[in-house]
């Protein structure tokens, strides 16, 4: 068995907070072999800690395109609301400029867990569209 199947398994299993953090570390130099990104991927979407969130996306800024690919799936229309808010929250911590649609359609999703995530984005776009979605965004939030 290879290595990182081994380390996979551990880190999915629900290891305690400080050994997913170890196993994260321990990955990053397997992080282009087979399904090691879209797993620490899944991992940073749908971890409640910040810790091992933060520990995943610092493996992922190696690789930052293929994770925002990765990100910006699970942030479309259409998926659990709980997952395109992990997804929009890990595109905010990646500092991707490259997600403007997913970003924009968060903005006017049902789901205020889902705006609020997609509303970390608006800084890293310096045009009118994504400052009109901000706005529609703050004036909705006030009603």
């Amino acid at each position: 068995m290879k290595v990182y199947c081994e380390l996979l398994h551990r880190l999915l299993a629900g290891e305690d907070e400080s050994t997913q953090i170890d196993i994260l570390g321990q990955l990053a130099p397997f992080i282009t072999e087979g399904c090691v990104m879209e797993i620490l991927c899944r991992i940073a979407i749908e971890t409640e800690s910040h810790c091992v969130r933060e520990a995943a996306i610092k493996r992922l800024k190696f690789h930052p395109v293929k994770a925002n690919c990765c990100f910006i799936n699970h942030a479309r229309p259409g998926e659990n609301p709980m997952v395109r808010r992990g997804a929009l929250i890990c595109l905010a911590l990646m500092g991707c400029t490259t997600a403007k649609e997913v970003i924009l359609k968060g903005l006017q999703a049902r789901s205020f867990a889902v705006r609020l995530a997609a509303s970390l984005n608006t800084g890293l776009y310096y045009d009118r569209d994504a400052l009109d979605a901000f706005e529609h965004f703050r004036e909705f939030k006030k009603k």
